[in-house]
C-alpha cells in the first residue's frame, strides 16, 4: 500500500503545481483499486480475474461555474493528467451559470487506514479457492452444485485540492463471498455470504456450517405453497440490509427529501416514523462497514441519528446539494454512509432456535433469509416489493420444518418497520452490500442478525421454485 500511496500523492501534487501555475480554482479527486473475482459455475470455475485501475476525477470551479473531467488512466503518465486538468478548465469557459456558487474549501490533512489490512490485501487465488473448497466440503453431489463469487480487492481515496497542499488519504480492504447451492433436479436453491475488511474474519466453517443446516432441511422437506395471508416473518441479516438499502434510497438521500422525490420532506424531521425499537445511525467508529473517517471534503465525520428510537433525525446533506439550497452540509459527502442498526433484547443467535421460538408463540414462523428482485413501487409511500429466495423456511409449531415456495412481499417501509417490528435480535452481523459493477466501492451494513414481524402481507406465492 505504502508505494502506492506515494505514488499517488506524487502525482496529486505535480498535478496541483501545473493546476496552479494556471491560476486555477479545483479539486482533485484519485480513485484506486486492486481487484481481484473468482466466479463459479456448475461446481466449477468460470472466471478468476483480476484487474488494476486508476481513475482521476478533476472539478474546476469558476464564477457560479464548475466543470468536471474523469478518466481512467496510468498513474505514471502526467502528461495525461495535464492534458485532462486543460480540458476541464476548456469545459468551464462554455459551462452554464448555476443558481449559487459552488463550495471549494481548504481540507485539513488527514490518512484513514483503520479498514486496512495486509494480509487480505496480498491473499491468494489458491488461498480464494481453498477457502471456497472447505466451505463447500462434502455438499456438493450429481445434482448439487456450486455457484456464487469470491470477490476481495483493496480500495484508496485520495483528495487534494488548490487551496492548501495538505492531503486526505482513504484506503480499505474488502472481501466478499456469496456461495450458492442449487439442485439440479428440484430447482431449489440455498446460499450462505460473509463479509470482511480484515482477512481473519473470513470464517469458512460458518458458511459450511450454514450450509449444512439449509442443504439438510430443503433435502428432508417436501415444498409446500403458502396460501395468501399475513404471516409473521423473521428476516435475515441480507433481508434486513436489503430493505435498509432502499431507506437509504428513499429516505436518507438529501437529494430524494429536499427535491421530494422518496417518502420524506425535511418538515418530517423530528416526527415518529417508526417503531421506537428502530434507531439507525451513521457511525464512522463501524469499521466493518467499510468506514470513513472524514468526508470527500475532508470534513471529521461524527456519528449521526438518522433514525432514533423510531423518530427522523437527519439525512445526508453532501456538499452540492447544501450550496444549492442554502443548507448546512452534514459530512456525508462520502461513497457510502456507514449504516448501523441498533439491537434488540431478543436472545437468539441461530436460525435453529426459531423452532422453539414458534412453539413457544403457538404462531409459525416465515423465515425470509434473503430478499431479490426488489423494488420501489411508490417512492412517497415508501412501498417496496421484493421476492424471498435462497433458503426460505417455515417454522410450524409444532417443531416441524418445511420448505415453502418463493413469496413476494410488497408493504410500506413504514409498515413494516412502524407497526409491524416485534423485536430484534441482540447480536449483529454485517452484511456486505457491495457491487461488482464500475469503480470498486465496498460497503456493508451492520444488522440485527434476525429481526422478528407480524402481520405482515405476502402478496404473491408461487406454486413452485
Amino acid at each position: 500500500m505504502e508505494k502506492m500511496e506515494k505514488k499517488i500523492k506524487k502525482a496529486l501534487a505535480a498535478l496541483r503545481e501545473y493546476g496552479l501555475a494556471q491560476d486555477a480554482k479545483f479539486r482533485l479527486l484519485w480513485h484506486h483499486e486492486n481487484s481481484h473475482f473468482i466466479r463459479y459455475a456448475n461446481s466449477g470455475i468460470s472466471l478468476n480475474t483480476s484487474e488494476n485501475l486508476n481513475r482521476l476525477c478533476i472539478t474546476v470551479y469558476g464564477d457560479k461555474k464548475q466543470a468536471k473531467t474523469s478518466l481512467v488512466m496510468d498513474p505514471s503518465n502526467l502528461e495525461q493528467m495535464k492534458k485532462m486538468f486543460d480540458q476541464a478548465l476548456a469545459t468551464l469557459e462554455f459551462s452554464s451559470k448555476l443558481s449559487y456558487q459552488p463550495t471549494l474549501s481548504a481540507i485539513e490533512g488527514f490518512s484513514d487506514k483503520r479498514c486496512y489490512d495486509a494480509d487480505l490485501a496480498e491473499m491468494s487465488s489458491d488461498e480464494m479457492i481453498d477457502f471456497v473448497e472447505q466451505a463447500t466440503l462434502s455438499l456438493e453431489t450429481d445434482d448439487i452444485v456450486l455457484s456464487g463469487n469470491f470477490s476481495r480487492g483493496e480500495t484508496m481515496l485520495c483528495i487534494m485540492t488548490s487551496l492548501s497542499d495538505d492531503v486526505g488519504f482513504w484506503a480499505a480492504t474488502d472481501a466478499q463471498v456469496t456461495l450458492v447451492l442449487s439442485s439440479l433436479k428440484n430447482k431449489w436453491e440455498v446460499n450462505a455470504e460473509q463479509s470482511a475488511y480484515r482477512k481473519k474474519d473470513l470464517k469458512s466453517r460458518v458458511l459450511h456450517k450454514q450450509l449444512s443446516f439449509l442443504v439438510d432441511s430443503y433435502l428432508r422437506s417436501k415444498p409446500v405453497q403458502l396460501p395468501l395471508g399475513s404471516y409473521r416473518i423473521v428476516l435475515g441479516a441480507a433481508a434486513t440490509a436489503e430493505y435498509l438499502d432502499l431507506l437509504d434510497w428513499l429516505a436518507l438521500n438529501g437529494d430524494a427529501v429536499i427535491r421530494l422525490a422518496g417518502m420524506h420532506t425535511k418538515e418530517d424531521l423530528g416526527k415518529q416514523v417508526f417503531s421506537d425499537s428502530f434507531s439507525l445511525y451513521d457511525d464512522p467508529e463501524a469499521l466493518k462497514t467499510f468506514a470513513y473517517s472524514h468526508d470527500l471534503w475532508g470534513r471529521k465525520r461524527e456519528k449521526l441519528a438518522l433514525y432514533e428510537q423510531g423518530t427522523y433525525r437527519n439525512f445526508s446533506i453532501f456538499q452540492e446539494l447544501a450550496d444549492e439550497f442554502g443548507l448546512e452540509a452534514n459530512a456525508t459527502d462520502v461513497p457510502h454512509l456507514n449504516l448501523t442498526l441498533d439491537g434488540g433484547d431478543w436472545e437468539i443467535k441461530d436460525v435453529r432456535e426459531l423452532c422453539a421460538e414458534a412453539a413457544e408463540s403457538e404462531k409459525d414462523i416465515l423465515y425470509i433469509p434473503y430478499l431479490h428482485y426488489t423494488g420501489v413501487v411508490n417512492p412517497s409511500q415508501g412501498l417496496v416489493t421484493g421476492s424471498s429466495r435462497f433458503g426460505a423456511l417455515l417454522f410450524k409449531q409444532d417443531g416441524s420444518i418445511k420448505v415453502p415456495y418463493n413469496v413476494r412481499l410488497t408493504n410500506k417501509l413504514t409498515d413494516l418497520f412502524g407497526r409491524g417490528l416485534v423485536k430484534l435480535a441482540q447480536k449483529r452481523v454485517v452484511y456486505n452490500t457491495s457491487q461488482t459493477y464500475g469503480e470498486r466501492d465496498p460497503r456493508a451494513v451492520l444488522v440485527p442478525k434476525f429481526v422478528m414481524l407480524d402481520d405482515i402481507e405476502i402478496s404473491h406465492s408461487n406454486d413452485s421454485y
